[in-house]
């Protein structure tokens, strides 16, 4: 069957098992249920209502339980974790990889998680509590410490006799199949074999002599962030990973990275509507509530803002009347050009690209696209107001007053995330209420200070 086949089948066994849980069918659920990846079990489990997810999890074998939890996004997860003791949750957990079982560990209670450890075996303890003990954000936290590493004076006869051995034992090839680690005798990484150059030369060659001794590594401590670029821009398939004293801890791999940029580009969609990045999207409605009320409540006194600012020119509005037609242009056309300006900073923040260096260059530039877009569209928007009220002056306050607030709409859309993150605030959560708050008070500013000042 070809892939596409079977992804389509996929998709028709989740439509069936959520069409037909409301009707009661538990034989044929189970055993569709238990038949799929465990991936796909969890987009089932998030894509239901609580009381369906309950039903879903007690159809559910033992054995799949704990890769379904590692593939569950947090909120999901910890609703199945509540549920479960603690012998429970040690079994499901007891043959996942080490950075997984951490990553649920750490939604868990000091004295859970220690008891959870105890039923783990010593080295698996060893494993879990290593990476633990790095902090969050870092390649320390995603690693994969189950790796297997040679040392350079032994054949390739000898690897390869390993290898089939590990998959008549377990039926199972370590993951993905690019390169082994070459370590000296204290565990220092000292080259690298790629799989191909192990199929392709001579059975008794030695490691040391094919092995390669250029190659990229990353510390433990690494920003997630680094990551993302680095494996992007150098398309890698995995990476080793070292700490401090160049002693070799595991590995990371490419599907590690696309889980993590899959989260990082959700959370940003999320939080750039102010949501909690955690947010279950079949939460209770007083949840979901709680969650929206905070930057609603921001929103809000940003509003008051602006409403103060054209409160300051009532006595103009009241002579010219027709101002309060007009007003919503000049701060709707600086929102957006604003917002351009943000979603570009920040895109290039996402890539590490902003730097002193080239900070003042972007902002120059951004200056010179809002003049250019103020001359513009400041100019078509005055030709409609002359031919729509026969007021020329009018025309010229609104084209002038766009032409200053584009221009410093897009200062403020380039400048507010890197403003943000120099005080340690996530400019995807709080940049767009900022940026919408501060243009549109400029722009009211702009638009009635000039008609206050020519049509006194």
């Amino acid at each position: 069957m070809p892939n596409n086949a079977k992804l389509l089948l996929t998709t028709q066994q989740l439509n069936w098992l959520n069409d037909n849980l409301a009707n009661k069918v538990p034989t044929e659920a189970r055993q569709l249920l238990n038949q799929l990846p465990a991936e796909d079990i969890a987009h089932l489990l998030e894509s239901s209502p609580p009381k369906h997810r309950s039903v879903l999890w007690k159809l559910l074998d033992s054995s799949l339980e704990g890769a379904v939890l590692s593939a569950l996004t947090e909120e999901v997860r910890q609703f199945f974790i509540e549920s479960m003791n603690v012998a429970e949750l040690a079994q499901s957990l007891s043959d996942q990889d080490s950075h997984d079982l951490a990553d649920i560990l750490t939604q868990l209670p000091d004295t859970i998680v220690s008891k959870v450890l105890d039923c783990m075996t010593s080295r698996d303890q060893m494993r879990v509590k290593q990476v633990l003990s790095y902090p969050e954000g870092t390649v320390g936290r995603l690693i994969d410490t189950n790796v297997l590493s040679v040392n350079p004076h032994l054949s390739i006869q000898t690897v390869l006799h390993y290898f089939r051995h590990e998959y008549e034992k377990t039926h199972h090839l370590l993951t993905p199949l690019d390169e082994i680690y070459v370590l000296n005798e204290v565990g220092v990484l000292i080259g690298v074999v790629p799989y191909a150059v192990l199929l392709s030369k001579p059975a008794d060659c030695l490691i040391v002599d094919v092995m390669k001794i250029e190659y990229f590594v990353f510390d433990v401590l690494t920003k997630q962030q680094e990551i993302i670029t680095t494996f992007e821009r150098h398309r890698f398939v995995s990476a080793p990973v070292i700490d401090s004293n160049k002693k070799f801890i595991g590995r990371l791999t490419i599907d590690d990275v696309m889980s993590l940029i899959r989260e990082e580009a959700n959370n940003t969609v999320l939080n750039m509507a102010g949501l909690d990045d955690c947010q279950d999207a079949f939460a209770s409605a007083w949840k979901t509530t709680k969650s929206r009320s905070i930057w609603l409540g921001v929103n809000l006194l940003t509003a008051f803002l602006s409403s103060s600012v054209i409160n300051f020119f009532h006595d103009t509005l009241e002579q010219v009347i027709v101002l309060a037609i007009l007003m919503p242009i000049v701060a709707s056309m600086g929102g957006n050009a604003g917002c351009q300006a943000m979603t570009m900073m920040l895109r290039l923040i996402a890539q590490n690209q902003v730097t002193s260096g080239n900070i003042r260059w972007l902002l120059g530039r951004e200056l010179q696209v809002g003049l250019l877009n103020g001359l513009i569209w400041g100019s078509i928007v005055s030709l409609l107001i002359w031919f729509w009220f026969s007021n020329l002056l009018l025309a010229g306050v609104l084209a002038l007053a766009m032409l200053i607030n584009l221009s410093i709409a897009v200062i403020l859309g380039a400048s507010i995330p890197s403003l943000l993150q120099y005080f340690k605030v996530d400019p995807t959560v709080a940049g767009t209420v900022i940026l919408t708050a501060t243009t549109d008070a400029v722009g009211f500013c702009c638009f009635f200070g000039l008609a206050t000042l020519f049509f006194r």
